[in-house]
C-alpha cells in the first residue's frame, strides 16, 4: 500500500504527458517544414512537402485522442492545413513564374496615409 499510493498519484500527470507528447511529436515535425518554408524552395521540394503532409495528414486521422485533448488536436489539424496551403500557394506560384513576395515582418505596420495625426 504504500508503494502503490505514490504511483497512483503519479497516473494522470503521465498520462496527460503521454498524451500531449504525442501531438507535440506531430507539432515537431510540422515546424521543420515551416522552417524550410522560410528558405527559397524550389518547385520539386515544395511537392515532396506537399506529399509528405498528405500523409502526416493520414496518420494524423488515425490518431486516437482522449475527447478532453480535442482542441489540441483539432489546432494541429488546423495548423498542418495551413502549412499546407502555405505549401500549395508556393508550388502554384513557383509554376507560375511568380516572383516571391519578401518575408513579412512580425508585426504588421500601417501604411503612413492611414496614421493619424
Amino acid at each position: 500500500m504504500v508503494i502503490l499510493l505514490p504511483l497512483m498519484r503519479a497516473m494522470p500527470p503521465v498520462h496527460r504527458w503521454r498524451i500531449r507528447r504525442r501531438i507535440y511529436r506531430w507539432y515537431a515535425r510540422l515546424r521543420r517544414i515551416d522552417e524550410r518554408l522560410r528558405s527559397d524552395l524550389t518547385p520539386q521540394q515544395a511537392a515532396k512537402h506537399l506529399a509528405w503532409l498528405a500523409s502526416l495528414e493520414h496518420e494524423i486521422a488515425t490518431l486516437r485522442v482522449p475527447l478532453s485533448y480535442m482542441q489540441e488536436f483539432y489546432h494541429l489539424r488546423l495548423h498542418l492545413g495551413y502549412i499546407r496551403g502555405r505549401l500549395a500557394a508556393n508550388v502554384r506560384d513557383a509554376s507560375r513564374g511568380a516572383p516571391k513576395p519578401p518575408h513579412q515582418a512580425k508585426t504588421a505596420r500601417r501604411p503612413a496615409a492611414d496614421k493619424q495625426a
